[in-house]
């Protein structure tokens, strides 16, 4: 098909759709897919920050640009590695071939200019995933995806090419995110839109050029429309909706200035497009730094985290775990601090701002490993300690609906340890015992005359009263209750 016949589809296309009422996303677009047929998709999957995150994110950037003025001038400018991942349907469909590449890392580099940032291709890699390929933004296949293949993501651009799912031309991340160094950083884009790909209108490079303006920190120029603070930038005009196609002379603000329709940051064709302002590439650098300072070439210059807090170093099975008075980490620092959990038992979570959750389970007795990391844009910190988990006195009913007996133990086979889980009616003697196959008394877990009533769980952990790791084999465990006597079998495997 020709471009003039393509062109006169296309806007067929755009007029249908946006002349029906049915339709009110803003973000729908139309496009060529390979073979010619036309696509309603969608421009930018990239998600909008709230009042709340843009707030804090032009609070911490002002903050650090009054406090590292003088870095501004030592990070003008930085060349960032691009690894590109080619990601293609099982059959090896949806291929981008590597001239193709090329010309995009080209394309970006004009595009960008005038800012700090240049590109060079530090690697091309190949994978057939239809599952990959065609994901959508927030599945479990993009975290898949983005696991296996991120390259170094606090020093290099990871740019992925996709057949996206709905139509999507492409999405990203923002610097404040994650972690610098977190693998779901990165872009994807739709491979057919890359300079010389199918995706008329949107086939010569831009949607890399506008995702990676999200990567750097931009907004889009008609962020929070007609209302300040807009986009940020100063030198962008308000603009009160998204704009399409190339809509010269438009104007949809009463603040002066016409809509701001060729910056990177709309949503126009990618032959309008072609600039971006001196406004833009200074809120970028400055957020950039503070966030992704690796990639910037180094530090802020403040001071890294260090974890003040002291965490309580026990826990009981089935009750909430306390961290701490308020349950929340704190530490220290001249940049805005993120919490993660670098490792810690199933279940244990960090949020990012450093509220601690886990409540116990009875396969978690015994001593737990925790490792808390703090970091900002100067460094990090890692708490390491050990919780030590109680497998005693955790009540799932209330004494009157349990009856006595075992309720089994697990692991079974088990190594190195295993929860023995019973019950007790009544409050009367208990004992707990372990023998081994020839009738030996190896453990005594519990010996208590005055036992209260619910759902209890003892662990063993394979060893003897004197502390002597037992041998492989098949031991049992006997519950005596008053009256009542239980047995149970279990096998140690080594």
């Amino acid at each position: 098909m020709s471009k003039p016949s393509r062109l006169l589809v296309v806007l067929l296309a755009i007029a249908i759709v946006t002349s029906t009422t049915a339709i009110a996303n803003t973000n729908e677009i139309v496009f060529e897919d390979p073979i010619g047929n036309v696509v309603k998709g969608i421009r930018c999957g990239t998600p909008t920050p709230t009042i709340e995150q843009q707030q804090k994110v032009a609070a911490d950037v002002q903050r650090w640009i009054a406090e590292h003025q003088m870095d501004m001038a030592a990070a003008a400018s930085v060349t960032i590695p691009v690894a590109v991942h080619v990601v293609r349907y099982d059959d090896g469909s949806a291929d981008v071939p590597d001239a193709q590449i090329m010309d995009q890392i080209a394309v970006l580099n004009a595009a960008y200019s005038n800012t700090p940032y240049s590109f060079t291709l530090a690697s091309i890699d190949r994978t057939n995933n239809t599952r990959w390929t065609t994901h959508r933004p927030g599945t479990n296949n993009e975290r898949k995806m983005k696991q296996a293949l991120a390259v170094s993501p606090a020093t290099t651009l990871n740019f992925y090419t996709c057949d996206l799912g709905g139509g999507l031309l492409g999405y990203a991340t923002f610097p404040w995110m994650y972690a610098e160094d977190s693998y779901l950083h990165g872009v994807v884009v739709l491979y057919s839109s890359l300079p010389g790909g199918t995706a008329y209108p949107y086939n010569e490079g831009d949607s890399g050029t506008h995702e990676i303006g999200h990567f750097v920190g931009l907004y889009h120029t008609f962020q929070n429309g007609c209302n300040p603070p807009g986009d940020y930038v100063d030198d962008t005009p308000y603009e009160a909706s998204a704009a399409f196609g190339c809509p010269h002379g438009r104007d949809t603000c009463p603040d002066p200035g016409l809509d701001p329709i060729y910056n990177f940051m709309d949503y126009t064709d990618d032959d309008c497009m072609d600039h971006f302002t001196d406004g833009q590439a200074a809120f970028s650098a400055s957020e950039m730094a503070l966030y992704r300072p690796t990639m910037m070439g180094g530090g802020t210059g403040g001071d890294p985290p260090v974890i003040t807090s002291t965490p309580n170093t026990t826990a009981t099975i089935g009750q909430a775990y306390s961290y701490d008075a308020d349950n929340t980490v704190e530490a220290t620092g001249d940049e805005p601090i993120t919490f993660s959990l670098v490792t810690g038992p199933k279940f244990f979570n960090v949020s990012s701002d450093g509220v601690v959750s886990w409540t116990p389970k009875r396969v978690q007795t015994g001593t737990q490993h925790v490792e808390i990391k703090a970091s900002n844009s100067a460094g990090e910190d890692i708490q390491s300690y050990d919780i030590y988990v109680s497998s005693t006195r955790y009540s799932l009913v209330s004494g009157a609906d349990v009856s006595t007996g075992l309720r089994g133990n697990y692991p079974n086979p088990f190594n190195p340890q295993t929860a023995i889980e019973y019950g007790i009616a009544m409050t009367t003697r208990v004992s707990l015992k372990i023998f081994d196959a020839r009738g030996k008394l190896v453990r005594t877990l519990v010996d208590e005359p005055n036992h209260g009533t619910g759902v209890f769980s003892e662990l063993w952990d394979g060893r003897d009263n004197a502390g002597n790791t037992m041998s492989t084999g098949i031991y049992f465990y006997r519950l005596v209750a008053g009256d009542f006597v239980e047995t149970g079998k279990m096998v140690m495997l080594k």
